[in-house]
């Protein structure tokens, strides 16, 4: 249906004569109405077509099964050559089954996003206290809502806005970021700041720890600015003393006692509201790493029981679907939030919707996060909404929020202030939070360019 037959259809008058009434209207309620009914006939139209293609995809993979049944029979009385060509077409059969409904499971990731998100509680327009203790609310209180990360104790969620920032500098001798940072990331209206802290470098021996009056500096100069922030304690690799075969038995032979410090230390500051405990664990065991998360939440609930704790999926990029991942492996589920990185450019294909992973729940190639990889397929909403409804489901069967902990594109890449106003409008749309990669001077993701002035590409990442 055109834009005009809407407008006429929902207004009741001819465009010009609903654009006159708009303006004679000093509240502009008219047409506040009709944009609202517009996007909600336009959402009612996606939904329809949706359901279409998922039962057309579910009937093309019923079909595909009942081939694959009858070759597997005749394949039984076969020999010799007949048997070959039998079993080549069986498996192709299959590939075509696995298709349809790889192809299902996108599109209803895709729908996932419209998902409604319930009205927030009276009073929430007013300036809320700064800082303040918060909490996350479960989608199973809210009615399947994911976005309950970061919530006050008016029940108001934290509008969070957020940016990345290495916690402190150079090597050696390190330093914070100055106090002007941190107020530059609130004039841009960013809300919070994921303060990166490298363990090697807080820990360069067993037990011996470092830099801590810096990272209280910066952790001070943040909250000074207005600023809430998600520290990140287990950043890049383990310290090289640490015991195991792989990052997850690293972790857990070495981590216990920095992080109990760090609770200790913080357990009184209301502006560090989370700790996003292990940064893109290096793994494809989902079950594993979140045998691991359950033990680390368990020992930073035993020095501070509320605080929010962040987990994250393999790399940060892989499926979370069932088969790949059990979410009862996650023994803990108050005030745990769940984080991707965002970095899917998309697949590339208008006709097809992709969440970003392959048969085996890896990410597909070509992400951003490359530095190089751009956005040259505009408009490709389809896939990012696949690609963050995949994740709510995860969200929802853990029965915990969802934080987008980085996202991120080279400023240097092709179309990418196209793919930040389509990532900002989904996730504006959602009401999930989100953090972008990272606050620098010069580097392809950073904010600001060789001389330290803002990129005019990055003006809109800290608006409302």
């Amino acid at each position: 249906m055109a834009l005009c037959s809407t407008l006429t259809v929902v207004s009741g008058v001819q465009p010009r004569q609903a654009q006159g009434a708009a303006h004679a209207d000093s509240g502009g309620a008219l047409a506040g109405a009709v944009v609202e009914a517009f996007v909600a006939i336009h959402r009612d139209v996606r939904h329809r077509r949706l359901r279409a293609t998922v039962a057309e995809m579910r009937e093309r993979a019923t079909r595909e099964l009942e081939v694959i049944e009858r070759l597997t029979v005749r394949i039984r009385g076969e020999r010799g050559p007949g048997r070959r060509r039998l079993v080549a077409r069986r498996a192709a059969a299959v590939d075509r089954y696995r298709l349809a409904h790889f192809r299902v499971g996108n599109l209803l990731a895709a729908a996932e996003v419209e998902h409604a998100v319930p009205p927030a509680p009276a009073g929430c327009a007013d300036p809320a206290p700064f800082p303040q203790a918060v909490h996350t609310v479960a989608p199973s209180s809210s009615g399947g809502d994911v976005t309950g990360a970061f919530v006050d104790q008016r029940g108001c969620k934290l509008a969070w806005r957020g940016i990345n920032a290495f916690a402190i500098w150079n090597d050696p001798p390190r330093v914070a970021l100055d106090g002007d940072d941190y107020e530059e990331m609130r004039r841009h209206g960013f809300t919070g700041v994921r303060l990166v802290a490298p363990w090697r470098w807080f820990e360069p021996e067993r037990g011996r720890f470092v830099n801590l009056e810096m990272l209280d500096t910066a952790i001070a100069r943040a909250k000074a600015a207005g600023l809430y922030v998600v520290l990140d304690p287990l950043h890049d690799t383990p310290p090289d003393w640490t015991a195991g075969s792989d990052h997850v038995s690293r972790v857990l032979d070495g981590s216990q006692a920095w992080l109990k410090l760090l609770a200790q230390r913080y357990r009184d500051e209301p502006a560090v509201v989370a700790y996003d405990l292990v940064n893109e664990p290096d793994t494809r065991d989902r079950n594993r790493m979140l045998d691991m998360y359950s033990t680390i939440i368990g020992w930073l609930r035993e020095v501070d029981p509320d605080r929010i704790a962040v987990v994250e999926n393999p790399w940060g990029s892989m499926s979370m679907a069932p088969g790949f991942a059990d979410e009862r492996h996650l023994t803990h589920r108050r005030n745990v939030v769940y984080s991707y990185h965002d970095y899917y450019a998309g697949n590339r294909d208008r006709a097809t919707i992709s969440a970003g992973f392959d048969a085996h729940g890896l990410p597909l190639p070509g992400a951003t996060v490359d530095g190089s990889t751009g956005y040259p397929e505009l408009g490709d909403a389809a896939d990012h909404a696949a690609q963050l409804g995949a994740h709510m489901e995860f969200a929802r069967r853990a029965d915990v929020p969802l934080w987008i902990g980085e996202f991120g594109i080279s400023f240097e890449a092709t179309n990418a202030r196209e793919w930040i106003a389509d990532k900002l409008a989904l996730f504006r749309r959602t009401g999930v939070g989100y953090t972008w990669w990272y606050y620098s001077c010069g580097e392809k993701f950073a904010v600001r360019d060789a001389a330290c002035a803002w990129k005019p590409a990055a003006a809109d990442l800290g608006r409302p």
